[in-house]
């Protein structure tokens, strides 16, 4: 799933659009991930969205809009882009079901070998082998780049990112992609860039600031399983006394003394517990 959606069906909607539609808008449609996930994200926990995260993502998607302003698009150009962006958001709640037990390293290796040949068909699908060649030394170092560190190196940021800060919180990072790319056109070509980008720049800082400080969603618990009160339930022991035999008791690990003790517990008092027919006494502490 993370691999079909996240990557290969991501990255297909994505050359479909930009065939058929302006960047701007493809970029913008694309932009409303961190709504789309402040949304679906607690929902899947049965929880109600925090009021402060989808303020947040909302003002990151207007300051987006800004940066790339307006442009057009075909009927077939709005579908790839709506489907782009369910692939990112796909990319983003799935990795939070398996970073838990994968971590970050092995989701990203797994989604980009799984991805590999999904891509591969499609190609081949579409016709491209025909025209398949080996690239240029130039072409290398590019692919090259594109593979370690912008695929790799970028998925295992992500990927830990979200592992760390939530998927809510992480997925607001997908702002700074509009103005990180003026930043890089602007140091480029030595242009300052007009005042509707740095506009939309300035109201994206505001916006992840406002989700950098909501709180951290909070994980449904189930309820500890109530345990006996009593001496012997606090030192975590239970002895057993045999009616039948004189002078025979067994200490056995009652559920308690399994459990890992989040408070310290009270000192329970001595227990003296006698045997029938015996005088010998057993004492737990």
């Amino acid at each position: 799933m993370l691999a079909a959606a996240g990557l290969a069906g991501y990255n297909a909607c994505l050359v479909v659009a930009l065939k058929h539609a302006d960047a701007a808008v493809v970029s913008t449609i694309v932009g409303a991930v961190p709504v789309v996930v402040a949304i679906l994200a607690p929902l899947l926990r049965r929880q109600a969205p925090s009021m402060q995260l989808l303020a947040s993502s909302a003002i990151v998607v207007a300051g987006t809009i800004l940066v790339h302003g307006a442009g057009h698009a075909s009927v077939l150009g709005l579908a790839a882009s709506v489907g782009a962006l369910a692939g990112d958001v796909a990319f983003a709640l799935v990795a939070a079901q398996l970073l838990p037990r994968l971590g970050a390293v092995r989701v990203s290796a797994y989604s980009c070998v799984l991805a590999v040949p999904m891509l591969a068909g499609a190609s081949a699908m579409a016709g491209e082998p025909s025209s398949w060649r080996m690239p240029t030394g130039t072409e290398g170092l590019v692919l090259a780049h594109l593979g370690v560190v912008l695929t790799a190196g970028g998925f295992w940021c992500w990927f830990r990112g979200i592992q760390l800060a939530g998927v809510e919180q992480g997925s607001l990072t997908v702002g700074l992609l509009p103005p990180a790319a003026v930043v890089a056109m602007t140091m480029q070509d030595h242009v300052v860039p007009p005042a509707t980008q740095m506009a939309g720049i300035c109201v994206v800082v505001v916006g992840l600031l406002v989700g950098v400080s909501a709180p951290a969603p909070t994980l449904r618990r189930t309820r500890p399983v109530a345990l006996p009160d009593g001496p012997l339930a606090a030192v975590g022991t239970k002895v057993i006394a045999d009616s039948s035999m004189s002078t025979t008791a067994t200490a056995i690990p009652s559920v308690a003394s399994r459990r890992a003790v989040a408070a310290p517990m009270p000192r329970a008092a001595p227990v003296t517990m006698a045997t029938r027919g015996s005088s010998d006494m057993i004492t737990s502490r």
